[in-house]
């Protein structure tokens, strides 16, 4: 058997034990693979995969992030390969997240902006894929800035992914993009800008709401929740509560249009982008509905809401294995910054 069949039958091995989620088995087949002789396109890429399973399956993140950076110097010299290379580097900044290497991970989203910017010589389809990865690099960028206490460098990349979505016609990411961009103007509240991008959100989902959209099941009924929370939230910081939960309604429209909206999610607890995972969506909508209610008189259902809300955290923490004696150092990476979100809820 020639080392391209060895290779072929690795890499086929490979792909079918990972959609059976045996882990562990793939990392051997990618581990065998890589002391076989391979193109350097085929190692970059059984590097990659290699990277991606220790990233998610096991705590070998130091590993996973030597595999990705010699992937990486193996790309950078191979033409053509932009969106390989943007993987990697997607990946790797991952790696550096998980490592708390915060100045590194932002390194490996500037690196990927620069990749992607447009030399004018790609096809139609390469455009817009760079322009998707673009826009990834970017948003990434910002939350570094964020995690760095920089809010200001995190909107001007906010910013700068908006533009880059909106050149492409790229409606999803224009709304990411605009969503990410309220929040923290939220934070830092300027009242003009937080309506003006409130106007302009509205305006791109109502656009893409008009459009048969080719995106993944639930996106858009992901977007729209997260935008009418975010809407919701922006009421209240105004102390719209009379508007919020009218006095002579039993259920405010608002929460029975939050409660809808999230029963229009995905089934199976698989969302079309990183968030809260459903159960703590609905933990979030409950506060908010406790919120609205509480100030026009309505307390009791305020409760009722607040107790579902706990019921759900707990159930998510449980199925998580978070007890009460597990401290963070004890929690699977991967799942550490949700479990810092229901512990905040």
């Amino acid at each position: 058997m020639s080392a391209a069949d060895v290779h072929h039958c690795l890499q086929v091995l490979a792909d079918k034990l990972t959609r059976e989620e045996h882990h562990l088995e793939a990392i051997k087949c990618y581990t065998a693979m890589l002391n076989q002789s391979l193109m350097p396109t085929d190692e970059a890429v059984a590097r990659l995969k290699l990277a991606q399973l220790l990233l998610e399956h096991t705590s070998n993140i130091t590993d996973a992030k030597q595999q990705l950076q010699k992937a990486e110097l193996l790309v950078s010299a191979l033409p053509g390969q932009q969106l390989l290379h943007c993987e990697l580097l997607a990946a790797l900044g991952q790696a550096h997240r998980y490592l708390g290497e915060t100045g590194f991970q932002r390194q490996s989203y500037l690196k990927g902006v620069e990749l992607c910017k447009d030399t004018g010589r790609s096809k139609a389809a390469l455009k817009r894929s760079l322009a998707e990865w673009g826009v990834y690099f970017h948003m990434h960028a910002a939350d570094s800035h964020i995690t760095d206490k920089q809010p200001d460098k995190a909107i001007e990349h906010a910013n700068l992914g908006y533009e880059l979505a909106k050149e492409q016609g790229l409606l999803n990411k224009q709304m990411l993009c605009l969503m990410f961009r309220l929040q923290l103007l939220m934070l830092m509240w300027d009242k003009t800008e937080v309506e003006q991008v409130v106007h302009e959100a509205d305006e791109v989902l109502q656009h893409l709401q008009q459009l048969k959209s080719a995106e993944p099941p639930g996106y858009l009924a992901m977007l729209k929740l997260n935008f009418t929370m975010l809407q919701v939230l922006v009421s209240i910081r105004l102390g719209h509560f009379e508007e919020l939960s009218p006095a002579n309604v039993s259920v405010p429209p608002i929460i029975s249009e939050l409660e809808a909206q999230l029963e229009a999610l995905p089934g199976g607890g698989q969302l079309p982008y990183s968030w809260l995972p459903v159960a703590g969506l609905g933990a979030l909508v409950h506060l908010l509905a406790a919120i609205i209610l509480k100030p026009t008189g309505k307390v009791k259902a305020a409760l009722l809401h607040i107790s579902r809300g706990l019921q759900l955290v707990d159930e998510l923490l449980a199925s998580l294995q978070i007890r009460d004696n597990v401290t963070e150092s004890k929690v699977d990476h991967v799942n550490v910054y949700t479990v810092r979100s229901c512990l905040v809820l």
